[in-house]
């Protein structure tokens, strides 16, 4: 039984010592790989030749200011509150609830009647009910201002 076991011993042994050789090429490898990672990354300090430093004091000026030109300035959004989608619809749509305050109408009835957009008519109709100058209705519906 010992001959077994002497046996068996040399032999994990022998792959023990084939393993550790194999894991010895495979660090030599991956040290090769990392120099020459290294190597083309080039070092922090090491400028290339041919190549403009990143943090160069003036930046080129551009294509047109070097010929004398003007160059267009860039186009901006325009700043500030948005403008009303429609300004003169208000005044119409407070005539159409002057005519008769007891009405209730929808916004596309009103559109109807006054020739406008529904979409606007809408938009503005909510601005007039929290100015106070409309009521909405739970179903949907628009009348005049009652206090």
């Amino acid at each position: 039984m010992s001959k077994k076991l002497d046996d068996a011993l040399a032999a994990l042994t022998a792959e023990r010592d084939q393993v550790s050789a194999q894991l010895g090429q495979l660090n030599a490898a991956i040290d090769a790989l990392a120099g020459v990672i290294r190597n083309a990354s080039g070092t922090p300090g090491r400028r290339r030749p041919g190549r403009p430093r990143k943090n160069a004091a003036a930046p080129a000026p551009a294509p047109l200011a070097r010929r004398g030109r003007k160059a267009a300035p860039k186009k901006r959004a325009p700043r500030g509150s948005r403008k009303p989608a429609a300004p003169k619809l208000e005044p119409r749509i407070e005539e159409y609830f002057a005519a008769d305050p007891a009405r209730e109408s929808t916004a596309l009835e009103i559109g109807e009647a006054l020739g406008a957009d529904h979409r606007a008519v809408r938009l503005s109709l909510g601005r007039m009910a929290k100015k106070n100058k409309a009521t909405k209705l739970a179903d949907g519906r628009y009348r005049a201002y009652s206090a």
